[in-house]
């Protein structure tokens, strides 16, 4: 993970997650400074970008980041064009074998870095003490720093190479991927056996639907609207809206989730107690 530090300049980033995306700015200092000026947004897509093109889907993304950009205060304008930088990650799952774009799985293929990766990078560029983040949020992720000879899938440069060693590049990231993490001793009730066999990847993903923001609305519906059929929950009738799927995802997506996680940016982050 080569971060030195002296980097300068604002630095925007896009997050694209599942139902919306998050846009951020920061000023980064150079070498010893801390972050300053970070601004934030979280944007929901409308149904129809949800449901369009993915040329409408980028579209749409541009837009909100020109008025976001636009919107900043006046001394932005101030920095270089040379010193505006942006990133975008991805809550998706990426194939990464080596330093070059990586692949998102089940999505499309134009970004290498995910937000976990993201938030650890950004927590080692203030405390190079940081060896691990985990998301916990619409989807869910961990990654951490490791020795590059210890990664035997490692297809990049080797880690005792000249270029590796003048460039001090001796750790490198893995991202788990834990979401599609799989085992016998899950406890699945019959409600996340029929969302995971209903899913569209019935094959992927299984510890993430268990936990993640994505997926606890769809399992609670699935609840209530069993218990409105067997039990006369809300009377007489079970309510027609009941019987949407994902009718709740995004009320979890608004509420829940801007509750519990967003004033930690969505991360947790251990530090090396060494």
């Amino acid at each position: 993970m080569a971060i030195d530090r002296d980097e300068e300049g604002l630095y925007y980033g896009v997050n694209l997650r599942g139902a919306n995306f998050l846009i951020l700015c920061a000023r980064l200092g150079g070498k010893n400074k801390p972050l300053s000026d970070l601004r934030r947004e979280e944007i929901s897509f409308p149904s129809n970008v949800m449901l369009g093109t993915t040329q409408e889907l980028f579209d749409f993304i541009a837009l909100e980041l020109a008025k976001f950009v636009s919107a900043q205060p006046k001394n932005d304008n101030d920095v270089p064009t040379n010193q505006k930088k942006l990133g975008f990650t991805l809550s998706y799952p990426v194939d990464q074998g080596a330093a070059s774009p990586g692949t998102a799985m089940k999505w499309k293929s134009f970004s290498a870095v995910n937000d976990t990766i993201g938030n650890l990078a950004g927590d080692r560029y203030s405390n190079r003490e940081t060896v691990a983040s985990v998301t916990l949020g619409m989807t869910t992720n961990a990654a951490y720093v490791e020795p590059a000879h210890a990664v035997p899938r490692w297809h990049g440069l080797s880690p005792n190479s000249e270029e590796m060693i003048s460039s001090h590049e001796i750790l490198q990231v893995i991202s788990t991927e834990w979401g599609n993490f799989n085992s016998i001793h899950f406890p699945l009730t019959e409600f996340d056996s029929r969302l995971y066999a209903e899913s569209p990847n019935p094959g992927s993903q299984i510890f993430e639907k268990l936990i993640a923001g994505t997926y606890l609305g769809e399992i609670v519906r699935r609840v209530l609207l069993k218990m409105a059929q067997e039990t006369a929950l809300f009377g007489d009738s079970v309510p027609s809206k009941l019987n949407t799927l994902y009718i709740l995802r995004r009320f979890v997506d608004s509420c829940v989730l801007k509750q519990d996680f967003n004033k930690f940016y969505d991360r947790i982050a251990w530090k090396n107690s060494n």
